[in-house]
């Protein structure tokens, strides 16, 4: 059997279909590894640049259409911010105390693309959003779909517990519409040969143990894989749970030295000896997964499996540990109906060196005080910081230099929306700012994730595109090429910041400028452009669909109607060669498209555009004509060039009509 990495696995689940909602949980987290890697396999895997920096601004075009789909929730005990998010996604912060939010889901909602029918896509298993959980460790995991009509209970109820769950702790529209979906479905029939169990926390938490003992077969022998266990000697539940069955083998895991990863007193000598083994992989598995000619892969599989005349096995998130029996936030599948074989052998040679290892530390000591999770999120269209905490007391947002921002008052309760334009400089470098939480209780210091929405309003480093590359974007290309471009601005800019004398090799050459040598004879100058985008507009706008009007409107991205008026009035080194006309009908549009929809335009931008316009006109275009006479030739042809094709008609071969004098 082939060996998978958890994204080819994951975008073998998803197929051709559209994602149109997801959430994800995980315990550790990499912001920059999930947004450069698995984001594009939501975004159904299109051919971006190598290059991070290149990368990042292509998928920021890519994800315009895909704004509020995507959520993770994290840690926040655990969450080491040494990289900050760039991209638009919910990123929710959960704690639980005096244990962790271990559970590691991907809840996605897909439509086919003929059908239009949606999909819920439930994974569950043991990686984590990080480069080691995905590519690189021992790892497990499945799938299951459920579907209007095909909503096993046993699985739909726990999800269902799992999203009200999460919704509850860390509210987000994501969470909200994905339990819309989902409640939508009608459960069915039991599966008997799949269940899900989520744990929960607190009062309501799911025992991992009592669920093993509700659903499966406890007269076959056990095998265990885990790669962390208790650590503070409480093993009495381990024990008690392993004396079920009637024989019962646990893999001592090894590091690359070949250390046993546990601790020797509390945990290897703990365990009665006359039912429960130390074990070892079998030979079958060293050959598969573990051969020694290929790099170490770290253990992180969570699998328990019994084979026999019933055999099951259950794969997660949960270690052989108390706390992931009795108190952390777990998730997984116990199967049943499969080719189910040994894994583990007895251990030949009893270990001689011991090293207890941890899944990873908190961020902050144990005992002191520490800023309760808060979701934070920054909206780019209207400067509006969003604000919620479960608990009460004072946020302070704080510069490089400690100084207060933004401070916030939270009651426990509601969320708070609070102006927040100050915030704009440094969120153009970092979603991730210092601050001070103040409560009846102290105060405490830490780092707060913001989550940026409406990024296409975000100031960009981008270069200006020609007006070539944007005319030939709004005549309605293919994405690839959109992509294309996008990473021919990111390349300009990166080379343009190297220091003199110094080449980066991995930065790719720029696209062949003359693929778009011919395009105004292909596609009728520039009124084919703006006509294509005008009828976009408008769709939009009888759509409701606010968010693509602002993109073109206020946006500040190098394809919205900013940038086309700044590629002109800025005149840098390509434009210069733009001819005049092509300058002064690309101004008439923008102008024109501006005033058209006003109502959703930036008025400081429509003022840009028809000083712009008039200066062209003054400077440029006049000198160019006769006096009076020029004057009346632009008046004229303002009128032709916005009246409607039917007009234009009717007109045709007539010539411009002259004053009456």
């Amino acid at each position: 059997m082939k060996a998978l990495t958890i994204s080819e696995a994951f975008r073998a689940v998803i197929g051709e279909r559209e994602v149109v909602h997801a959430l994800f949980t995980t315990y550790s987290f990499e912001p920059d590894f999930f947004e450069l890697e698995v984001l594009p396999l939501l975004l159904g895997n299109p051919a971006l640049s190598s290059n991070e920096s290149i990368r990042y601004y292509q998928l920021q075009s890519l994800m315009r259409q895909h704004a509020g789909r995507l959520a993770v929730v994290y840690d926040l005990s655990v969450f080491d911010p040494q990289l900050a998010p760039r991209l638009e996604v919910d990123y929710l912060p959960m704690r639980v105390g005096g244990a962790c939010q271990h559970a590691k889901l991907m809840v996605l909602v897909v439509r086919d693309r003929k059908s239009k029918q949606l999909s819920i896509v439930l994974g569950a298993g043991s990686f984590n959003l990080t480069k080691a959980g995905w590519w690189e460790n021992l790892e497990v995991g499945h799938w299951v779909e459920l579907s209007e009509g095909s909503s096993p209970g046993n699985i739909l109820e726990p999800l269902l517990d799992a999203l009200r769950f999460y919704q509850a702790r860390t509210p987000s529209p994501v969470l909200d519409s994905i339990l819309s979906v989902a409640m939508a479905f009608e459960a069915s029939a039991d599966d008997p040969n799949c269940s899900f169990y989520f744990s929960g926390n607190g009062a309501a938490h799911r025992h991992f143990d009592t669920f093993i003992a509700e659903h499966a077969d406890a007269d076959s022998s056990l095998e265990v894989i885990s790669p962390f266990f208790a650590d503070d000697g409480n093993n009495r539940t381990i024990i008690d749970f392993l004396g079920l069955f009637p024989s019962a083998t646990v893999l001592l895991p090894l590091d690359e030295q070949g250390q046993a990863l546990v601790d020797r007193q509390s945990m290897y000598e703990a365990l009665p000896r006359e039912s429960i083994i130390w074990g070892q992989w079998c030979e079958c598995i060293r050959k598969s997964r573990l051969d020694p000619k290929n790099p170490y892969r770290r253990l992180h599989a969570k699998i328990y499996q019994a084979y026999g005349k019933d055999s099951w096995c259950f794969v997660g998130s949960v270690n052989l540990s108390f706390k992931a029996f009795r108190q952390n936030v777990e998730a997984g599948f116990l199967l049943k109906g499969g080719d189910i074989k040994p894994l583990l052998v007895a251990l030949h040679v009893p270990p001689d060196r011991f090293k207890v290892e941890v899944e990873a530390s908190s961020a902050s000591a144990a005992d002191d005080l520490v800023m309760p999770p808060i979701c934070v999120a920054f909206d780019w269209q209207t400067d509006l910081l969003y604000t919620s905490c479960t608990a009460s007391g004072e946020l302070v947002l704080l510069n490089s230099a400690a100084e207060p921002l933004v401070s916030v008052v939270l009651n426990g309760a509601d969320d708070q929306i609070s102006p927040a334009s100050q915030l704009k400089t440094h969120l153009q470098g970092s979603s991730l700012l210092h601050a001070r939480w103040l409560s009846d209780a102290g105060s405490a210091e830490g780092t707060v994730l913001i989550s940026q929405r409406n990024l296409f309003c975000r100031p960009t480093h981008l270069p200006a595109l020609d007006l070539q590359a944007l005319l030939k974007i709004f005549i309605g290309m293919h994405e690839s090429r959109r992509l294309e471009l996008f990473g021919d601005l990111a390349v300009r800019l990166l080379h343009a910041s190297q220091d003199d004398g110094v080449q980066d090799e991995f930065l790719p050459e720029l696209t062949a400028a003359g693929s778009s040598e011919s395009f105004f004879a292909e596609f009728s100058q520039v009124n084919g452009a703006f006509w294509e985008l005008a009828e976009r507009l408008v769709k939009a706008e009888r759509e409701g669909d606010f968010q693509a009007l602002a993109y073109y409107l206020k946006g500040q991205q190098p394809d919205s109607l900013r940038k086309v008026l700044a590629s002109i009035v800025g005149l840098d080194s390509t434009n210069k060669e733009t001819s005049l006309i092509v300058r002064y009908l690309t101004l008439l549009s923008v102008a024109d498209l501006l005033g058209r929809f006003a109502a959703h335009a930036d008025e400081a931008l429509i003022h840009e555009a028809e000083t712009a316009l008039s200066v062209l006109e003054r400077d440029e275009l006049l000198t160019q004509l006769d006096g009076a006479e020029g004057e009346h030739f632009i008046r004229w042809f303002k009128t032709k060039f916005f009246e409607p094709v039917a007009a234009m008609t009717r007109t045709s071969g007539e010539g411009y009509p002259r004053e009456q004098n």
